[in-house]
């Protein structure tokens, strides 16, 4: 995490390190570890690689997944060349989801290219290596890589890339089938801002001695509670609801927007046999003492690849969930705190980083204090399809950014509504 000032460290169970801003004394929580499977799922989220997976084994044969070249054109990866139609025709609707906002002028006609390894084998392997994220302090993310038609690890070092190959060959995976990147430790990150009449996403709230930043208003369907949503590690403790209190921007009289009311610990991932969680994320009450943005997430100016600074020029309306497998190559955007509305390229879709299951890599710009962020998909003027909420990266590299899917919060803590200017 990055920070303006001074800088204390709090270990988050399991995961990252975090530390957060103190401008008095570098005093803050410690997260303590969850207790593991202490819930039941809400709901078993079948991700896109699940769905990849199933059609790859039935409904198009040797399906190896899709992604987008940095022009927008569709990339469909076939072991069996014969089956270009069925491939199509399964991602018609996919592609046309992803030729929106900046990509609405580029090319629908996929290329087709050849691939070694279905995604149903690239999935079972790399569930198979998942364990080392836990088995090992420098295996940071497991992911389908669908570009590269492999297994990626993301490791500390050499030592760590030596230990994952042995482990992949113990477990009969053709080395040819398994890649790894070095790359620093996620961090969470989070900081400060100024106080808003009107809450919406993207400015920035404090707890304890600590600051990150509002995600987005909604509404709890199983109480029909408003409420705001932000990282888990924005809260008390990481993955347990201790109902600390959260407030906008600083902790002061009249400040207090309402309390943590869910967050869980760890449950059994369908498909996983582990542990996990699918969200950095938490609810927090709405105490209803300031006036809420309905679907509205604050607007700065916008940049890619560095700050765009804080000043707010208007809003963002969110139009609509976004839904699809969110294709590598495809654009994310989000407004934290800290570093404005940024965007960039995603990466890696349906990650796996330590206990968090398909989460999303992309080249979108945050720093310290943008921890909670909003994460959506712009499609014109002001319109953009919520996806999540971010909550970190790989140590100091600003360029790089994780995030977690809406599908993934409601997954963990429940479903929501009231997302949007208006329906949805």
């Amino acid at each position: 995490m990055r920070s303006t000032r001074s800088i204390p460290t709090a270990v988050l169970a399991l995961l990252f390190t975090a530390a957060c801003d103190n401008s008095d004394q570098p005093v803050g929580p410690q997260p303590g570890a969850p207790s593991l499977n202490n819930a039941a799922p809400q709901g078993a989220l079948r991700t896109p690689d699940d769905e990849f997976a199933r059609v790859s084994r039935a409904e198009v044969p040797g399906f190896a997944g899709f992604y987008l070249q940095t022009d927008g054109t569709p990339v469909i990866r076939l072991k069996d060349q014969t089956q270009r139609g069925a491939a199509q025709r399964y991602l018609a609707q996919q592609i046309a989801a992803a030729h929106r906002g900046r990509l609405a002028m580029a090319r629908q006609q996929p290329v087709f290219v050849s691939a070694e390894y279905d995604f149903a084998q690239l999935k079972g392997w790399a569930e198979q290596l998942t364990p080392l994220m836990q088995q090992r302090g420098d295996v940071y993310l497991v992911d389908v890589d669908e570009v590269n038609n492999r297994v990626l690890l993301g490791v500390a070092d050499a030592t760590a890339t030596g230990a994952v190959r042995a482990e992949a060959a113990r477990l009969g995976i053709p080395a040819n089938a398994v890649a790894t990147q070095t790359q620093q430790k996620p961090q969470a990150r989070a900081s400060l801002r100024d106080r808003q009449s009107v809450l919406g996403g993207g400015i920035q709230i404090a707890f304890s001695q600590y600051l990150c930043t509002l995600g987005f208003n909604a509404r709890r369907v199983s109480t029909q509670a408003n409420i705001f949503v932000t990282n888990s590690h924005c809260t008390g403790t990481q993955y347990v609801s201790d109902g600390i209190a959260e407030y906008q921007n600083l902790i002061a009289s009249g400040n207090q927007i309402g309390n943590e009311i869910a967050d869980r610990g760890m449950w059994a991932c369908a498909g996983t046999g582990t542990s996990c969680r699918q969200a950095d994320a938490a609810y927090i009450s709405n105490n209803g003492s300031r006036p809420i943005s309905r679907g509205g997430i604050y607007r700065t100016n916008w940049a890619t690849g560095a700050n765009a600074g804080t000043t707010i020029i208007g809003e963002f309306d969110i139009v609509a969930r976004y839904t699809g497998s969110l294709p590598v190559n495809s654009y994310l955007d989000k407004t934290g705190r800290t570093s404005g509305s940024t965007y960039g390229l995603v990466t890696n879709s349906c990650v796996t980083i330590g206990v968090l299951r398909c989460q999303d890599i992309s080249k979108v710009w945050s720093e310290g204090g943008d921890s909670g962020s909003p994460v959506y998909v712009w499609i014109t003027d002001n319109d953009v399809q919520l996806h999540g909420v971010m909550w970190g990266g790989p140590g100091s590299d600003f360029s790089t950014t994780y995030s977690s899917r809406l599908g993934g919060i409601e997954a963990d803590l429940g479903a929501l509504d009231n997302l949007c200017r208006s329906g949805c």
